[in-house]
């Protein structure tokens, strides 16, 4: 939510223009101030990853602790039956 909170205001000051109702890749040669768009995403990726980041570091997971699942045993139950 802090990407959209930064990226929209951005988006809507650099006034870039789209000429298709539809969206994605096949609409990238119709976005009319493509640079100022390509900045706004930016900006708003940076600011949701950074947020991300530091809460998850807040937490006590920082990034390499958040998504190291190797190495983890995973401890199960042993059936105690008897043969």
């Amino acid at each position: 939510m802090a990407g959209g909170v930064v990226g929209a205001p951005l988006a809507i000051t650099f006034n870039p223009t789209i000429t298709v109702p539809y969206g994605g890749i096949l609409a990238a040669t119709h976005i009319g101030g493509p640079v100022m768009f390509a900045a706004a995403l930016t900006a708003r990726v940076v600011v949701t990853s950074t947020t991300t980041i530091g809460l998850k570091m807040l937490r006590g997971q920082g990034p390499a602790t958040a998504t190291r699942l190797t190495g983890d045993r995973v401890r199960t139950r042993r059936s105690t039956s008897a043969v």
